[in-house]
């Protein structure tokens, strides 16, 4: 008789609103479809112990984070906190703690799953990144436990992240790549981050492309008020210093709303880290400029937001080792995809990450005409599909 037991080491899921929360919870719809069992590992809102049983094979483990490392996983996940970022205290944590703040919460999913659950009774066992701590705790398990099916998901990579460039550590590569080496299959979301891996000595061969499980299911918002006399822009996400900045877009927006006052861009994301970037611009006010900021709002209703606009704006990341999760929900929007920095698809409107292309593009915009067609890489973000490879993954000893 086969075991269908799999244990997932988690980090985020709801009620947190992030990318890796809606591929956890895709994975798990894909492993429920396909008869298996699943224990969820995950730190708790509260920092106290719960055990929820969700459904008759699916039952979550809601574990202390910890009190002295780890902030609450469910609060805004989002808040670059970019004002604050030389803090002295927050630069010696980094460069003390290996490898970040989240290891405490490594040791206590251990210790739990050490004592309250039984190793021998699972097959399989899924490690959804942060990018590093839950693989630690992947690792504990392989090592108690050789025989276990073992994949380590990956969002961005760890050791050759390109946004790490301050906490990066000589020992590193090393630790990461021993923590690695006992793992069955290493899952990635895309290709253009496949060097970060192999460069850490991991057998190309081990390393798995699935992109990330999203399911799409958007809900209008009926509650915001899309007017259709202006040309709407939305961005929504995380705004960057170093990874991707968004003053040249800001500044070849405000240049063209100078020029044409019929346009609107939507911000969803941290109002703080907006006015940041905006005030390095100009001391107008956002709604001055007809920007309408919003703090973050659950996926599905954004999504709904989404097939409403006429313009969705994706700064590129400067490293080709990183691509913004948002792709997935913008091409299902089936709207015009405007892409600024480096060049993603074929598909996109792409243009230089310069001021003065933004304002011309923005000045000249007219959407009759437009021909968009996001076939292949729908087909490439294929939920059913993915899914498929995911649990063939799994199955590989059965």
């Amino acid at each position: 008789m086969i075991n269908k037991s799999v244990l997932i080491i988690g980090y985020w899921y709801l009620p947190n609103n992030s990318a890796r929360t809606f591929h956890t919870q895709g994975i798990i719809s894909s492993l429920l479809k396909n008869g298996y069992k699943v224990e969820l590992i995950v730190p708790s809102e509260n920092n106290k112990t719960s055990v929820i049983k969700e459904k008759h094979n699916f039952t979550i483990h809601r574990v202390k984070r910890g009190i002295f490392l780890n902030k609450n996983v469910n609060a805004k996940m989002y808040n670059n906190n970019l004002v604050n970022k030389n803090s002295l205290i927050k630069k010696f944590i980094k460069k003390i703690i290996w490898p970040d703040k989240t290891i405490e919460w490594t040791l206590n999913s251990y210790r739990y799953i050490a004592k309250q659950l039984n190793i021998e009774d699972y097959k399989q066992l899924i490690t959804i990144g942060l990018p590093i701590s839950s693989h630690i705790t992947g690792a504990l398990i392989k090592k108690k436990k050789s025989s276990i099916i073992w994949l380590a998901d990956y969002g961005d990579p760890y050791t050759f992240n390109p946004g790490r460039t301050r906490e990066k550590r000589f020992m590193d590569p090393w630790i990461e790549r021993n923590i690695m080496k006992k793992v069955d299959r290493i899952i990635i979301p895309h290709k253009e981050s496949l060097k970060a891996y192999t460069d850490l000595k991991i057998p190309r061969d081990k390393i798995n492309v699935i992109p990330q499980l999203f399911q799409y299911q958007p809900i209008s918002a009926p509650e915001y008020n899309i007017q259709s006399k202006f040309i709407n822009l939305i961005y929504a996400g995380t705004l960057y210093e170093d990874i991707r900045n968004p003053i040249e877009f800001l500044k070849g927006y405000v240049e063209a709303f100078k020029k044409r006052n019929d346009l609107c861009l939507h911000f969803f994301g941290e109002k703080q880290d907006l006015l940041y970037f905006l005030n390095q611009i100009t001391h107008e006010e956002p709604e001055d400029l007809n920007i309408r900021v919003n703090s973050y709002i659950e996926r599905r209703k954004l999504l709904g937001i989404m097939k409403e606009m006429d313009i969705l704006v994706n700064i590129s990341n400067i490293s080709s080792l990183q691509l913004p999760s948002k792709l997935i929900d913008y091409v299902n929007s089936g709207n015009c995809i405007l892409n600024i920095g480096r060049k993603l698809n074929d598909e996109f409107i792409n243009i230089p990450n310069e001021s003065m292309y933004i304002e011309k593009f923005l000045i000249n915009y007219n959407s009759e005409g437009q021909s968009i067609n996001y076939d292949k890489i729908l087909e490439f973000y294929n939920y059913e599909i993915n899914s498929s490879k995911y649990i063939s993954l799994l199955r590989e000893r059965e």
